[in-house]
């Protein structure tokens, strides 16, 4: 057995494995750099998420007030219709009786009127 050539081929292939384990630990350096500046994208992008979140949310609420504003006043008018239709209601039966006493009181003069041309003399 050679041990000159064993030990050089025991070294050879301890300079190979040294320079693979030197290869993977940058290869692992720049995968964690990379990896590290993937979080740090991701933390902003979140930051930004939750940003935009607060004020969509704001924004909904405000819409929900607005909305909420709008269908009161909605139903105040509404209601505000609904008293005035109810007051010309009353206002148009009052004319209509007010008309009826009209008409009975034009009838009453047509009465007269026609009973005192019939009594009158013919010339």
């Amino acid at each position: 057995m050679d041990v000159e050539g064993t030990i050089e081929f025991l070294l050879q292939h301890q300079a190979r494995m040294a320079a693979e384990n030197e290869l993977c630990h940058a290869h692992q350096a720049e995968v964690r750099a990379d990896h590290e500046e993937r979080f740090k994208e991701l933390q902003a992008s979140q930051l930004d998420l939750s940003d935009s979140l607060g004020q969509l949310s704001k924004r909904v609420d405000r819409l929900a007030r607005l909305v909420s504003d709008s269908i009161e006043n909605n139903e105040s008018a509404i209601r505000a219709s609904r008293e005035s239709i109810e007051a010309q209601k009353v206002q148009h039966s009052e004319l209509l009786e007010s008309q009826k006493h009209t008409d009975d009181r034009i009838n009453a003069l047509i009465q007269v009127v026609d009973e005192l041309i019939r009594r009158r003399p013919q010339q």
